[in-house]
């Protein structure tokens, strides 16, 4: 029985990996051999493996700038050390020729120092220099050598003087790039990072606003399906942009000097500015108790407040810094079943009261505010729910493919981590016969910590499972462990850590 503690994807991306490492140390050892990059072998022998090492490394690099992400701009381990090996087989199998070009290995560790993580430079360089080492200790070092290692007698028949150089100066060229371009590459990386995690939280936060997601706590991992982030990008962006719209619409209607759209977060206790249009620079850049001035006014109430007449040092309109200078203002609460999110503010400079009508257009305005957020909250919700169905459909089209029960289990547990994260994913089968419960497959962070599922077997009336099976019902009713103790499996099972749970037959 096959046990795996990974989902499919992760395994076959471990998997290419291991594949490309191992052709790494196949290379680097041929070369500290001897038996690659020496004159002496077949011409067509070393172009094939000077071919195989550089088309996987282009292939690897193109791959990783197309994926984009956080690797998109920084060299992994497996470019840099491929790098390494080609080119000191390259410097090998020229030299014999007579082209010296070893030189280049001092580049390459340059260009992966400069353009890399400094834990990726520093494997890179240490395995240039064991690389180095073993070809002096194997007599493979001289371009000239023959095919196969002949090694040295004692430590003291080395060519230490050249393999100290080498060394020294393979250190020198990686400090100094690292110095002068390496370090602040990691840096502007490690900022680009930073800005990324910014903007990703802050559009996060504005869809809780918006309700387009749930607002519940804000470390919610929303983020897990780049599909759902990108539905819920779009969905914010088509807010502001009919937001936009409809107060640019207002403010020239109106002939308005600033309108301004204040929105609740995501607990109700602050109001901040979501869309404006203004003829003013003293409008506030940060967060807008509502509770003061007109704006309290407002939000208690819960009903429109129009004021004219006003004197030039009214300080009564929170969302400017300084006294503006207007005359007339309208505010209308922004409501949606009850409940109040935002309000609609407009002012103006100009000598006259806003009438009867114009404060109807603000209020319609409000309204056909609050119900371009609801269409674009039911539009990412059917685009949630048409992804979900893609991916049941996929997954029965990829069960209808597999040939074994074991591969049945890995695509129902990569279908399950498609629609929902999780921590932990088992599947069990039940034995009629012997009334007998056994874990054919696992999946989740929280499965790694033990080893040795493929022994969890176990008797009926023992736990969740058992239970599932007999009632034919799901358990806990609500999904969530109302006591941590709670047998799932067996007793020896310790599930405490996780808050939630759901035991499906």
């Amino acid at each position: 029985m096959s046990t795996r503690t990974h989902s499919r994807i992760h395994s076959k991306q471990w998997e290419g990996s291991r594949w490309v490492w191992a052709l790494i140390v196949l290379i680097g050892a041929g070369y500290a051999a001897g038996l690659v990059g020496t004159v002496w072998m077949w011409p067509v022998w070393n172009g094939l493996v000077l071919a195989l090492a550089l088309g996987l490394l282009g292939a690897m690099s193109f791959r990783r700038r197309r994926r984009g992400g956080s690797k998109a701009v920084m060299t992994i381990p497996e470019e840099g050390l491929l790098a390494v090996v080609a080119v000191f087989v390259a410097a090998r199998w020229l030299g014999g020729m007579g082209v010296e070009i070893y030189a280049a290995v001092f580049l390459v560790l340059a260009w992966v120092v400069c353009t890399s993580s400094g834990r990726t430079a520093l494997v890179t360089l240490s395995a240039a220099m064991v690389l180095e080492g073993a070809s002096h200790w194997l007599g493979t070092a001289p371009a000239v050598a023959g095919i196969g290692p002949s090694p040295v007698e004692s430590w003291t028949a080395i060519d230490w003087a050249v393999l100290s150089v080498r060394w020294g100066l393979m250190v020198a060229f990686a400090l100094s790039s690292w110095a002068l371009v390496g370090r602040y590459s990691e840096e502007r990386h490690q900022k680009w990072e930073q800005e990324v995690a910014r903007e990703r939280r802050r559009l996060l936060e504005e869809a809780r606003e918006f309700r387009l997601i749930h607002a519940g706590r804000s470390e919610s991992p929303v983020d897990r399906k780049e599909a759902q982030e990108l539905i819920v990008r779009d969905a914010v962006q088509a807010v502001h942009q009919t937001i936009f719209v409809t107060l640019e619409l207002v403010k020239t209607a109106l002939k308005a000097h600033t309108v301004v759209l204040l929105w609740f977060d995501v607990r109700n206790e602050t109001l901040r500015i979501k869309e404006l249009i203004s003829d003013s620079d003293e409008i506030v850049e940060g967060r807008i108790d509502p509770a003061g001035g007109v704006i309290g006014g407002i939000t208690r109430r819960r009903d429109t407040v129009k004021l004219s007449e006003l004197r030039p040092d009214f300080r009564g309109l929170a969302y400017y810094r300084t006294p503006p200078g207007v005359s007339a203002f309208v505010g209308v609460p922004v409501i949606e079943n009850g409940h109040l999110r935002g309000v609609l503010c407009v002012d103006r400079v100009v000598e006259s009261a806003f009438g009867d009508e114009e404060v109807r257009i603000v209020e319609e305005a409000a309204s056909y505010v609050m119900r371009a957020v609801e269409n674009e909250r039911m539009v990412a919700s059917i685009e949630k729910t048409r992804f979900e169905v893609g991916r049941f459909y996929e997954a029965s089209r990829q069960l209808n493919g597999v040939l074994t029960p074991q591969e049945v289990y890995e695509v129902a547990l990569d279908s399950a981590r498609q629609i929902t994260d999780y921590d932990f994913a088992a599947i069990t089968l039940y034995d009629d016969e012997r009334d007998h419960h056994r874990v054919v497959c696992v999946d989740g962070d929280a499965a790694k910590a033990r080893g040795d599922w493929e022994e969890v077997e176990f008797e009926s009336n023992q736990g969740l499972v058992s239970m599932v099976v007999a009632n034919r019902h799901y358990l806990p009713v609500g999904g969530r462990l109302r006591q941590g103790r709670t047998p799932v499996l067996t007793k020896k099972e310790d599930f405490s850590a996780l808050d939630s749970l759901l035991v499906m037959p």
